[in-house]
């Protein structure tokens, strides 16, 4: 029965008349591929009834390059379709002849040899520049091999997958390289890290059929790294003297894995693996001529040289998102074409910026990998595939805005989703996705929190570079960093999964940490200023940088002589500065740090205070104009030396901060006991505020109490 669906051809030039007189429903031409092993696999898989419907290829643009062996081909195929054939210079010239003419199937054929992968992400990003504005729906699969057979033997088949049985998996998920469990997506095995073995994936995948393969996994060296083994092109010891060739792996010297704990009969050849479309989520994995190692042992060609119809991959380094293999998969679950399913991926990364949008399609781009799962009516609220038009997407993208809106999304519907970014041609592609209803200003504020926390963390740093040090310091800075470096982890992870669970903690814990921080920062302030003379701007002063200083345009709210501003960076971490302002009789009055939220800080208090009296002292803090949301601080008030001086205040007292330029007072009594010195002191008032330091001073005259006077 299979034998129907293929006619045998006796070489390229008997495949490429066959091929222009094919039409559907007629034997599709075939050459014997170098593995009759893969040959026999390909009919065995097929039968005359089609399986799978497909989308109509007509009017596909088939292009050549100018000159390339494989134009006879690109004519043929381009008969065979009801499509139009062209010859191409540049990517450029494809994606105007694709644009010119409203083209929905744009396939490139060439050798590996005439394409490189900057031509590639070249044609990506010039058809880009059409579909983000809608004048341009179409999908691209390109027909590449290392010599005419081998696009001969993809053609073949790509036109006979919709005679294809029903495979045993529709979708299996290899993702070794995913840390973790992350939530499940979609149905089929899941096989992570340890369970990605050799005894677990060759029954799988060489002993059953497999609709739709994704893998995450390390892969820059054209090896698919699992658990206790590898899949590449296979271990083969090449005969005769090799020194005339170059970049052999080394099986083609020694017959043995490069991996010492492989053994050879352990590799998983990428060919024997009886699969439809393979979807490779890892770092350059879609070199196609010469690069590391000669074209056989490239990734793509190993896979292609199999029974897979489509092979997507990446021309560049990657992160492993496995959102994007869970859009890959639902979108072939639906229904939609290979073709369709790359643009919806690389479409959403346009916008989202968490990975470069350079998947690609080897392949008849109008092929469906995956049987449309059963419609279950009206969509569900709670789906897992929340949808971003790109008229609302946030233009500022990459991982914190697309982690933020992961998490308010993922907290609104009570359970794990994935965030997509759409565009126009994407737009009418994700069947059973709802529209996100967080919106931005949830994520806008997740976000902003965890920048105010960076900012903090990068200002407690400075904190000893500005000659301030105290105990403990420096494991709260430990402590710190391990959040940071936790979070930044976590906030991938929820971009990648779309479970907030993880990554709320880890914000959780960094929120505790730098709150810890600026409390045992406040605490040694407050320590360091009531048990001594020492000034923050007198140890400041001795490591910063003064400029000269200019008029600050305002009199002294305490005794109304003019001020003086002066500013002061660091020699050599420029970005940390101070700017204080200077009282000829006050001395300095403000001492701020201009990156802080702290735009104004004052005491209110009488003059003079008598021994043996308490004195209520208001300090009273504004913010910046800027900020947005309440500012968590740590605030005190002492006199220089008071524990010696014998008058008392408070500890350090944690507040909110009213934004937007708003002024928060904060109420202090003073303990002036009947012992107290009496001379004129310097009543100071700081706050802690986003791991910033901003101080005000005054002075006040302690006298004698009453009874001392008529004494």
């Amino acid at each position: 029965m299979a034998d129907e669906i293929f006619r045998d051809c006796h070489d390229t030039d008997d495949f490429v008349r066959r091929l222009a007189r094919w039409r559907p429903g007629t034997a599709v031409p075939l050459i014997q591929p170098e593995s009759k092993e893969a040959c026999e696999a390909v009919r065995s898989l097929t039968h005359p009834a089609a399986s799978r419907t497909v989308p109509d290829p007509a009017g596909a643009l088939i292009a050549a390059p100018r000159g390339s062996a494989c134009a006879p081909l690109a004519r043929a195929l381009a008969a065979a379709v009801g499509g139009r054939y062209e010859e191409f210079g540049s990517p450029g010239d494809i994606a105007r002849a694709a644009v010119r003419q409203d083209t929905r199937w744009v396939v490139p054929v060439a050798l590996a040899s005439e394409l490189t992968e900057r031509d590639v992400t070249g044609l990506h990003d010039a058809l880009w520049e059409a579909a983000r504005d809608g004048s341009f729906k179409g999908h691209t699969g390109l027909l590449v091999g290392g010599t005419v057979p081998d696009v001969c033997w993809q053609i073949t088949k790509g036109l006979a997958l919709p005679h294809r049985r029903p495979p045993q998996e529709e979708h299996v998920r290899l993702w070794p390289g995913v840390d973790g469990t992350p939530h499940r997506f979609g149905q089929g095995p899941l096989l992570l890290r340890d369970a990605a073995t050799e005894a677990t994936v060759r029954p799988l995948l060489t002993g059953g059929h497999t609709g739709v393969l994704s893998v995450i996994a390390h892969g820059r060296d054209d090896v698919i790294h699992l658990h206790d083994t590898v899949i590449c092109k296979g271990p083969d010891q090449l005969p005769g003297p090799l020194d005339d060739r170059a970049h052999l792996p080394v099986c083609a010297y020694t017959g043995q894995c490069f991996r010492g704990d492989v053994e050879p009969s352990r590799v998983l050849r990428a060919e024997t693996l009886v699969v439809d479309t393979v979807f490779v989520n890892a770092c350059m994995t879609w070199r196609i001529a010469d690069g590391l190692f000669p074209h056989p042992y490239l990734l793509p060609h190993a896979f292609l040289a199999g029974t897979a119809a489509a092979y997507v991959g990446v021309p560049n380094l990657v992160n492993g998102t496995a959102k994007l293999n869970d859009l890959f998969h639902h979108a072939c679950a639906t229904g939609l074409s290979v073709g369709e399913a790359v643009s919806l991926v690389n479409d959403h990364l346009r916008r989202e910026r968490t990975d470069l949008p350079y998947f690609t399609v080897l392949g008849l781009p109008w092929t469906t990998p995956a049987t449309p799962a059963p419609a279950t009516g009206p969509a569900d609220t709670t789906a897992p595939f929340a949808t971003v038009r790109e008229s609302d997407a946030d233009a500022d993208g990459g991982t914190l805005t697309a982690a933020a809106r992961a998490l308010a999304e993922s907290r609104d519907r009570g359970t794990p989703t994935h965030l997509v970014h759409l565009s126009p041609r994407s737009a009418p592609a994700l069947a059973g996705a709802v529209p996100a209803r967080s919106g931005l200003a949830d994520a806008e504020r997740i976000r902003d929190e965890l920048r105010a926390l960076g900012a903090a963390m990068t200002a407690l740093e400075a904190v000893p570079l500005l000659g301030f040090r105290y105990s403990r310091q420096g494991n709260l800075m430990v402590n710190l960093r391990e959040r940071i470096a936790a979070v930044t982890t976590a906030l991938r992870r929820a971009v990648s999964t779309g479970d907030p669970a993880r990554t709320g903690r880890r914000i959780d814990g960094l929120r505790e940490a730098v709150r810890n921080a600026e409390a045992g920062l406040a605490a040694a302030l407050y320590e360091r200023g009531t048990t001594s003379f020492v000034n923050f701007d007198d140890l400041w002063g001795e490591v910063l940088e003064q400029g000269p200083p200019t008029s600050a345009g305002a009199d002294c709210r305490y005794c109304a002589r003019p001020l003086v501003r002066t500013d002061a960076v660091h020699p050599l971490f420029t970005h940390i500065r101070r700017t204080g302002l200077v009282c000829a009789r006050c001395c300095m009055v403000q001492d701020l740090d201009p990156a802080s939220p702290v735009a104004d800080i004052a005491l209110d208090c009488a003059e003079e205070w008598r021994r043996g009296s308490s004195v209520k002292v208001t300090l009273a803090v504004r913010t910046a104009a800027a900020t947005t949301t309440p500012v968590d601080a740590f605030v005190a008030v002492h006199t220089e030396a008071c524990e010696r001086n014998h008058v008392g205040y408070p500890p350090p007292r944690r507040v909110l901060l009213a934004p937007g330029g708003a002024v928060t007072e904060v109420a202090f009594d003073a303990d002036v006991t009947d012992r107290a010195h009496m001379h004129v002191e310097s009543l100071r008032g700081f706050a802690v505020a986003r791991g910033t330091l901003s101080f005000g001073t005054r002075p006040v005259w302690v006298r004698p109490s009453g009874a001392e006077r008529s004494g």
